[in-house]
């Protein structure tokens, strides 16, 4: 009896060693985690950063002692005034400019003011909207813009507008650039079809403290509180385009003094001094308002109280004083931070009225070039220095880790959305980022973090391969300016790939892509088989080899173009204005009553690029039209097309 207890305890004991063996080979074992810890050496140029901002393929840091570093790449335009990134030219991290205040970058053009007051631009040329006179397309030098005082504010306008303003000290305003529906409010004798090249003095306003800049709409506000419009202030309901500055209609049912004031895609708002945020609007598009009541729309309607500080645009978010955050707005990509975002059928694609996220403790939301009409990703920083960041993960631009999308249109998740917020980093006191490309993030230790597409140079990372390429960094990595970055050294190992040759330039991406709403179509993949890069600013992880794949014909495409305004007038028609795209050799429209346009569609067909206007007729009253448009070009006997622009819709009321 005892010998057959011992022989059953020993194949107890071998049974339960072989499985142990067996779950050790099929089991993964994770490698050990480390974290890179900056040295002194890392951070000692960026331990002085003051700002930092990321634009396009360009970036920019200004240091506590007024050095401005530049790195990457500036935009640059064919003889079209078309993005062209084979003029570009990336540079490595270095001074560009001393003595500086503060500065601003835009997609296309940039300005910085001195410290003594002068204001100094350079970039893309295209309207004028640099002031400094008759110049080259391509200004890669700064150059100092004549206004006879010290200048204490600049604001550069929304992306294809084209407009500057520059605030004196003493509140005097001067605005130049694009002066289409008189957006530069220099008075009826001006030329609504002309750009005006050296900075003009607005009169009928002083005082001034702060403007805003949206199409050909400019907002100013006062040190009184005083809040004027001018442009097309009233969405052309009244007929009427403003020459001149003058203060905004029905603002008496605001109670209190404003401080703040914006014209976006979401409308006007306001917000007061006892913290109660307004809003109102006079377009048939209630989607980006934050209102949807059945109040008259262009009489101003308190929609949150509370509230410290907000931003607008497609996309708008206000953070009340006790860090609460309300969003509204577009949702395709989940840029509302919800935990929903958009899908085919448009579901979930706008989030009409303030809803709180779930987020807490919030200092601020960081200031992007996406609130002027680049769908993607935002971010917030809490008073305890932790950096959120939600929307689209495309390119992995939020450094968590996640594979980015090199390719996967079929994808249920294309944009690899991050519908609620996501913790990215702690101690943090400065961050930036431009549409889900690149982000860069400055800690209290001195320590510059980025992640992201490092094409052109933009990350500020000095690369062994072809900069023109795209190249992904999933993970955190440490930026010196320097050049190499030392958590480099330790390389994971889930590098997949080399850019395919049929890789599309910026300019596609920036029109057809970064502001549409619909998913690329299959005939023009971009990023197939980009490279990728994981490495650390947070972990390591197992990896295995890169390979290159082979490479493929490169593709003929041809890049959008975006509706700028589709307009409802008299015999049941509709007016649809879109801008021009001179590489396209025509335009294609579709209209419907279905906003997903899978049954009703009617097509039209725009057979020269010159023509930016159509009208449609015969469309049925008190009925909603949806609109889109692309472009199109001929290859031999085949038609390419772009990507469908945003959706547009209008009623149709007389």
């Amino acid at each position: 009896m005892e010998k057959r207890r011992k022989r059953m305890i020993k194949q107890c004991l071998s049974f339960t060693l072989s499985l142990v063996m067996a779950l050790t080979i099929v089991t993964p074992v994770k490698a050990a985690q480390q974290q890179y810890v900056p040295t002194q050496e890392d951070i000692e140029i960026t331990k002085n950063i003051k700002d930092i901002q990321t634009a396009g393929y360009y970036s920019a840091a200004l240091m506590k002692n007024g050095d401005l570093w530049t790195w990457g790449s500036m935009a640059a335009m064919d003889q079209y005034h078309a993005i062209d990134s084979s003029l570009y030219t990336p540079k490595t991290p270095s001074v560009f400019m001393t003595n500086v205040k503060e500065f601003v970058l835009t997609d296309t053009y940039y300005a910085a003011i001195k410290n003594d007051g002068t204001l100094w631009m350079w970039g893309c040329g295209t309207n004028g909207e640099l002031g400094i006179g008759d110049c080259e397309l391509n200004n890669f030098s700064p150059r100092q813009v004549n206004i006879p005082k010290r200048v204490k504010k600049v604001i550069l306008s929304n992306k294809g507008w084209n407009k500057t303003a520059a605030i004196t000290e003493d509140g005097d305003l001067y605005m130049w650039g694009d002066n289409s529906a008189y957006g530069l409010g220099i008075g009826e004798n001006s030329d609504n079809s002309k750009s005006y090249n050296t900075p003009q003095k607005v009169n009928g306003i002083s005082d001034v403290s702060d403007v805003s800049i949206c199409g050909s709409t400019t907002t100013a506000i006062t040190s009184s509180g005083k809040v004027y419009a001018w442009g097309n202030i009233y969405e052309y309901m009244d007929q009427m385009t403003h020459y001149t500055p003058e203060e905004v209609k029905n603002i008496e049912h605001i109670s209190g003094q404003i401080t703040k004031i914006q014209f976006s895609q979401a409308g006007y708002t306001a917000l007061t001094e006892n913290g109660d945020l307004y809003a109102w609007y006079y377009s048939d598009d209630e989607n980006y308002a934050g209102r949807n009541d059945s109040e008259d729309k262009t009489i101003p309607k308190m929609i949150l109280s509370n509230i410290k500080s907000y931003e607008s645009g497609t996309t708008s978010f206000a953070v009340t004083k006790s860090g609460e955050v309300y969003s509204w707005g577009l949702n395709s990509k989940g840029e509302a931070g919800l935990g929903t975002y958009g899908n085919s059928s448009w579901e979930d694609s706008y989030v009409l009225t303030p809803t709180k996220m779930n987020i807490s403790n919030v200092n601020e939301i960081v200031k992007t070039e996406n609130f002027k009409g680049i769908s993607g990703s935002y971010a917030a920083i809490t008073n305890d220095k932790k950096l959120y960041m939600w929307g689209s993960n495309f390119y992995g631009i939020f450094g968590n880790g996640k594979e980015p999308n090199t390719g996967a249109y079929d994808s249920k998740n294309f944009y690899m959305v991050e519908a609620n917020p996501v913790q990215i980093a702690d101690q943090v006191k400065n961050a930036s980022y431009y549409s889900y490309e690149s982000s860069f993030y400055l800690k209290t230790d001195g320590s510059l973090w980025a992640s992201g597409n490092a094409r052109y140079g933009v990350l500020g990372e000095q690369r062994d391969e072809d900069v023109t390429q795209n190249e992904f960094y999933r993970n955190p990595i440490l930026i010196t300016l320097k050049g190499k970055s030392p958590s480099l050294t330790v390389k994971d190992d889930n590098n997949s790939g080399i850019t395919d040759s049929g890789e599309p330039d910026s300019g596609d991406i920036d029109d057809g892509d970064h502001g549409s709403n619909q998913k690329p179509d299959q005939g023009n993949k971009d990023n197939a088989g980009d490279k990728q890069q994981d490495q650390v600013g947070g972990q390591i992880k197992p990896s295995t080899p890169a390979t290159k794949k082979p490479s493929t014909t490169t593709a003929i495409t041809v890049s959008g173009t975006n509706i700028l305004k589709v307009q409802n007038i008299k015999g049941k028609k509709a007016k649809i204005r879109w801008k021009k795209n001179t590489k396209a050799a025509g335009y294609q429209i579709q209209y419907s009553m279905k906003k997903n346009f899978k049954s009703g569609v009617k097509t039209v067909n725009i057979k020269k690029n010159k023509t930016v206007s159509a009208t449609i007729k015969k469309l049925k009253k008190k009925k909603t039209y949806y609109v889109r448009i692309r472009c199109m070009k001929k290859s031999g006997k085949k038609t390419i097309y772009s990507k469908w622009s945003s959706v547009k819709k209008v009623k149709i009321k007389k």
